[in-house]
C-alpha cells in the first residue's frame, strides 16, 4: 500500500498503514492563517474520517484563536497528542478543559501508549 504524505509550513503528515495519520509539527508558532491551511491540506489529503497521532514536542506556541479554532474545525475524528514532558501534558490538559474538542483527545509522553490509545479510538469509530 502506498502511504499517503503531505507538507505544511506546521508539519509533514503521512498517513500510515493502518489508517492513522501522523503528524509531526515542526518548531513553528502556530497562527490561525496556518492552521487553516493546514487543516483543508488534511481534509484534502486524508478526508474527514481520520484519527491523528499529532507529535507537538517541537511546537513553539499556538496562539488561543488556534486552539478555540482546532477544537471546533478539525478533520479529526480523534486525536492523541505527543508532548514533551508531564508538565506539558498538565499544561495541556488545562488548555483542552477550555477549549473542549468536539473529538476524543488525549494527552501522551509515550509515542507507544499515544498509538495504542488512538487505534483503540479507531476501532471504536468503526463500530459505531
Amino acid at each position: 500500500m502506498s502511504q499517503q504524505k503531505i507538507t505544511t509550513p506546521l508539519v509533514d503528515a503521512i498517513k500510515l498503514d493502518n489508517g492513522i495519520i501522523h503528524e509531526v509539527y515542526h518548531p513553528t508558532n502556530v497562527t490561525l492563517e496556518a492552521l487553516e491551511e493546514h487543516i483543508a491540506a488534511c481534509r484534502q489529503a486524508f478526508g474527514t474520517e481520520g484519527c491523528y497521532l499529532s507529535d507537538i514536542r517541537q511546537l513553539k506556541s499556538v496562539c488561543q484563536q488556534s486552539r478555540k479554532h482546532l477544537a471546533n474545525h478539525s478533520v479529526a475524528k480523534a486525536s492523541a497528542v505527543l508532548v514533551s514532558s508531564g508538565f506539558s501534558t498538565m499544561v495541556g490538559n488545562i488548555f483542552l478543559k477550555f477549549n473542549k474538542p468536539n473529538f476524543p483527545t488525549k494527552l501522551f509522553t509515550s509515542k507507544e501508549k499515544a498509538m495504542a490509545w488512538i487505534e483503540e479510538q479507531q476501532a471504536a469509530l468503526k463500530n459505531t
